[in-house]
């Protein structure tokens, strides 16, 4: 990963060498921000990217109990300390951090890769004998992104927008939402998929939608999350570059998104719903694309809904997708107008 450093992960087989004390991970002085399946509570999924586990925990050195359906990259925050996990395609423990002082230290463990690499499974940690876990702070101010490719983090650290994907270039810790909640010292959930739309997703699926797959927590379950378990302040949606991918239905995008919004305020009575555009390099989709944003804002300005637009510009990541420059200009603009909307 190009802008952090990277932690040694020591990886090997489940094991109880009794020294170290095996924390269960329904814990609860573990905190989960995001969508998390906790039907078994011994091992709980998740494939969102911008999924966080917190705690706090005493002692020297601490170890992540993960099982994975593939390899993973996951930004660790200790003590305000960044570094990059990568996994693998095993159960398995990681080191996150040793040889440290032997005091309490704040952890954040936020997945960087998207849903398409698989769920991942916690199942706990290992803390030095004698050692334990304490109750996490949670934000007051909550912020969830719906959204696509930009909002993942989709090739973020690609060198140029014609080198092609890799899960190694995607990193949601640094994407614009990401680093929009931090700004506004918000706790932040992304619900986002490459290539997914709001009519159609990339190149015309009509069952790539978030209106369909909204609901979902993880992947190949029935599972449906629990609105209520969690209620954002603040909606951002960030869809419709997918749409335009082909050529669009205005009117039944138009009603397609007023539906979803519906859905949003029922779900979140409570909340601002913001609708962004772009970024974008112009051209006649792209005008066609903010108009029918436009018109479904027009249709809820009474309701709490609001429109606001990323500045355009040719975005020079993987595949033509913003890079991590300009996903820090794309949170400095969005930071500026959600304060003043929030008047956070």
């Amino acid at each position: 990963m190009k802008y952090y450093l990277y932690i040694l992960c020591l990886f090997c087989f489940i094991n109880t060498s009794g020294q170290t004390n095996s924390i269960l991970a329904n814990s609860p002085n573990i905190a989960f921000i995001g969508r998390f399946d906790f039907s078994d509570p011994t091992q709980i999924a998740f494939m969102y990217s911008g999924c966080t586990i917190r705690t706090i925990f005493s002692g020297s050195s601490i170890q992540i109990v993960l099982k994975e359906q593939s390899a993973n990259y996951f930004t660790i925050v200790i003590d305000n300390q960044v570094h990059i996990l990568k996994t693998n395609a095993v159960d398995s423990v990681y080191t996150l951090a040793e040889n440290l002082y032997d005091q309490k230290h704040h952890l954040d463990i936020i997945r960087n890769t998207e849903w398409s690499s698989g769920n991942s499974l916690f199942k706990g940690f290992k803390i030095n004998n004698g050692s334990s876990l304490f109750t996490p702070k949670i934000l007051d101010r909550k912020i969830e992104f719906i959204g696509n490719s930009y909002t993942c983090g989709y090739g973020i650290n690609g060198k140029s927008h014609d080198e092609h994907f890799s899960y190694d270039s995607e990193d949601n810790y640094i994407s614009y939402g990401a680093i929009t909640a931090r700004n506004l010292q918000a706790e932040y959930t992304a619900i986002c998929r490459s290539g997914i739309g709001m009519l159609q997703g990339y190149g015309g699926s009509s069952s790539f939608t978030q209106p369909i797959l909204y609901d979902e927590i993880v992947q190949n379950k029935k599972a449906i999350w629990k609105f209520e378990t969690s209620q954002p302040q603040l909606v951002v949606i960030e869809l419709g570059t997918n749409d335009i991918s082909v050529d669009v239905d205005s009117e039944k995008f138009i009603k397609t998104y007023q539906q979803f919004i519906s859905k949003i305020r029922n779900n979140y009575p409570n909340a601002k719903i913001v609708c962004a555009a772009g970024p974008n390099p112009g051209g006649d989709k792209w005008i066609l694309l903010q108009k029918m944003i436009h018109s479904v804002v027009n249709t809820n300005k009474l309701n709490d809904i609001y429109y606001f637009e990323f500045s355009n510009f040719i975005p020079n990541g993987s595949d033509w997708h913003p890079n991590a420059l300009e996903h820090q200009k794309m949170a400095k603009e969005l930071t500026n107008y959600l304060k003043k909307l929030m008047q956070w």
